[in-house]
């Protein structure tokens, strides 16, 4: 279990909690957040299980599903529901299921208002954020409704590598996500490959025309 103050450095490291000053964080994490296990298996968010609240991956990882389809995955620092903190709605649109045992730190919506006030910045950082969030949903979308296997892994692959390169973590996993079958994955990435569109080392795939 992490410290107090290695749980505030881990928010100083996101996008929304990095401008608010560290003694408000601190308040924060000792007197108005709640800090949960989860075992591997165990269902987060869903819609019978629904929390107003921020909450971030303070160790081990997380799924996100929709219906049968993997999302994408939470690692350490990765936050979640920040749709859901001013919504209407009493539930969460996705089903968020432990990957592996983890802890996860929840701020919830009066303390999310809290920092509003004490913190000018934080409201333009979780602005931005939440459209940030539209874009990569709706880059998602295209790489599902893509036509062929090709075309989902290409869509996908231009969403989510990072300066060019994509790290897979599990075959299976991508090709669920992708929504198609683990051979027709392999046969995406062959001839990806061919085309020369691709490249791959491992389990690291690389956009050629992005490779520095």
């Amino acid at each position: 279990m992490l410290t107090v103050k290695e749980i505030i450095e881990l928010l100083k490291e996101n996008t929304i909690f990095g401008c608010v000053p560290e003694k408000d964080l601190l308040g924060t994490v000792s007197d108005h957040a709640e800090i949960v296990r989860f075992s591997a298996g165990e269902i987060i968010f869903s819609r019978l299980n629904f929390r107003r609240s921020i909450g971030m991956v303070l160790s081990g990882k997380a799924n996100v599903i929709k219906g049968k389809l993997l999302l994408s995955t939470h690692t350490k620092g990765d936050i979640f529901g920040a749709v859901t903190v001013f919504g209407a709605d009493s539930y969460y649109a996705n089903e968020i299921v432990a990957r592996t045992d983890c802890e996860i730190i929840f701020i919830g919506k009066e303390e999310i208002i809290r920092l509003t006030e004490v913190c000018p910045g934080f409201s333009e950082r979780y602005i931005t954020y939440l459209s940030e969030r539209i874009y990569f949903l709706n880059r998602r979308l295209d790489s599902l409704t893509a036509g062929s296997s090709e075309d989902k892994l290409l869509s996908f692959l231009e969403a989510n590598a990072s300066d060019g390169c994509y790290s897979v973590a599990n075959y299976c996993d991508l090709a669920a996500s992708l929504d198609t079958g683990r051979a027709s994955l392999y046969r995406a990435l062959d001839n990806l490959c061919e085309k020369g569109i691709i490249t791959r080392q491992g389990k690291k795939i690389f956009l050629r025309e992005l490779i520095p």
